[in-house]
């Protein structure tokens, strides 16, 4: 699992003077600052593909639309890069970029020295925010207390919206992965696999090079067509930005060898499709969908299924990232899992406290008569 929480270690204490701040809201101004943005990355070395300078600058071009600030924390003294993060302005409403094609945001920093209550006293003065929003951050008691130890004075800190995000351990080899599985989940995969196979020939091709990028995408295209996601409206091809987006990251990274398109054919037609880069280890699962009128051969779970046998074999990762909200295909594949949630920051005063109240006491009830 990631370890995003490689900050939290001795309290840190403020240096706002010693330290300056600097607000860049301009992607040129933001590119100009890759050299320095990597040498922290790599100082600090989160093994996160979603704190990089160059993931981080095709989401901005794709989705930033003039509401993001890149947040630096200087040394007055030497004018070097300490601490930087990205975060969404809406209004009076301040937070790290959402888990909207994105994942795991966090504050780049040394370890020991996490300044979120400097950043956020300089949020609170320039933004003048009624909310700041940490997300996707991870559920454990030691996070929470540090959070209330930085910001409780002068925040109300409210936990909301927890999940499990799944990952896969394909370190060992199949036969342990298969291992790891409860025999009923084991002879359920098995059985799947199984069926797709009785169904016709099937065949799975990995499109990893630039120029199978149009391959890759015409048949991500006839699969989400005809896809549950294209109904409701969260496939790629739903959105014009979306799907230059993810373009974009697949044409990026095939040119480094990064990125991997698996599509699952039977009788040459495709029913399934995963699409993913490989950073440091890790292959990060951004995207997968399957033709729901083939839904009763599992084509999804058994794309899944030989994506990670073939891992296994070739011993190029150790884990795979499950991205996004938990599922029940999610947790028959998995090996593991880590609890996130959102940390709400309320600056005190009367209408957040009546906010803070509603939420903990309201909520309780609301949920209570769902039931009944």
């Amino acid at each position: 699992m990631l370890n995003q929480s490689q900050h939290w270690g001795k309290p840190y204490r403020s240096k706002m003077g010693r330290m300056k701040f600097e607000v860049i809201a301009d992607l040129e101004a933001f590119y100009n600052l890759k050299e320095e943005w990597d040498s922290l990355y790599r100082a600090v070395y989160p093994n996160n593909l979603f704190l990089t300078h160059q993931w981080l600058s095709i989401w901005i071009r794709h989705f930033g639309n003039s509401r993001w600030a890149a947040i630096l924390c200087r040394s007055k003294k030497t004018n070097s890069l300490k601490a930087a993060a990205i975060f969404r302005i809406k209004g009076r409403k301040v937070g790290f970029i959402e888990p909207y094609h994105s994942h795991f945001p966090d504050i780049l920093c040394f370890h020991g020295h996490f300044p979120l209550s400097d950043i956020i006293t300089f949020l609170k003065v320039r933004y003048r925010p009624r909310l700041v929003e940490l997300v996707q951050y991870p559920a454990k008691l030691i996070i929470q207390q540090m959070i209330d130890s930085s910001v409780g004075r002068e925040w109300y800190v409210l936990k909301k919206s927890p999940y499990v995000m799944r990952s896969i351990d394909v370190s060992q080899g199949f036969e342990s992965y298969l291992g790891q599985k409860k025999k009923k989940i084991r002879h359920e995969l098995k059985r799947k696999n199984k069926k797709m196979e009785k169904a016709g020939a099937i065949n799975i091709s990995c499109l990893q090079s630039p120029a199978a990028s149009e391959k890759l995408f015409n048949a991500i295209e006839e699969i989400e067509k005809d896809s549950w996601k294209y109904a409701s409206g969260t496939a790629i091809i739903s959105s014009d930005v979306e799907y230059r987006f993810y373009k974009t990251l697949f044409d990026t990274y095939s040119k480094l060898s990064m990125a991997k398109g698996y599509i699952l054919f039977k009788d040459n037609s495709p029913l399934s499709y995963v699409m993913g880069i490989i950073h440091e280890g890790t292959f990060y699962a951004l995207k997968t969908s399957y033709k729901e009128k083939y839904k009763q051969l599992s084509p999804g779970l058994v794309l899944f299924f030989r994506i990670i046998q073939a891992f296994t074999m070739h011993n190029e990762i150790s884990t795979i990232e499950l991205l996004g909200g938990d599922a029940r295909w999610k947790e028959e594949l998995a090996t593991g899992g880590s609890s996130y949630c959102t940390y709400a920051l309320y600056p005190k005063g009367i209408c957040s406290l009546l906010t803070v109240l509603a939420y903990r006491y309201g909520m309780p009830i609301k949920r209570r008569l769902r039931k009944t």
